[in-house]
């Protein structure tokens, strides 16, 4: 998935029509790599056009997250609360999973 995609789902579940100004498009990638460093997951991109690694629940989750910001800049605040009830619960599930997985790798011993 693209950042322009994960923009794209973002402005339709705000029922938001997308920009394509420069401004909207520097927007959305701060909007985007804000969500994924508050997931936990800092691979950030430098463009829209740049692929996303994500499985497909983090994809999932990260829409939420991008669309719950673009709400709040906009000064959206009941539909940035709509998404940030679907992102919040979301986001610590899968955060959780994240840090199990990082703490079953083995220590070395010295």
């Amino acid at each position: 998935m693209t950042g322009n995609e994960i923009y794209k789902q973002a402005c339709s579940l705000l029922e938001y029509e997308r920009e394509e100004t420069e401004s909207a498009k520097t927007l959305a990638l701060s909007c985007i790599n804000g969500t994924l460093c508050d997931m936990g997951l800092c691979d950030t991109i430098g463009s829209l056009e740049e692929e996303v690694k994500l499985n497909p629940t983090n994809s999932f989750i990260a829409v939420f997250g991008v669309a719950m910001l673009l709400a709040h800049v906009r000064l959206d605040t009941l539909r940035g609360r709509l998404m940030a009830e679907v992102y919040y619960p979301k986001r610590a599930q899968a955060k959780s999973e994240i840090l199990r997985c990082r703490e079953s790798f083995p220590v070395p011993s010295a």
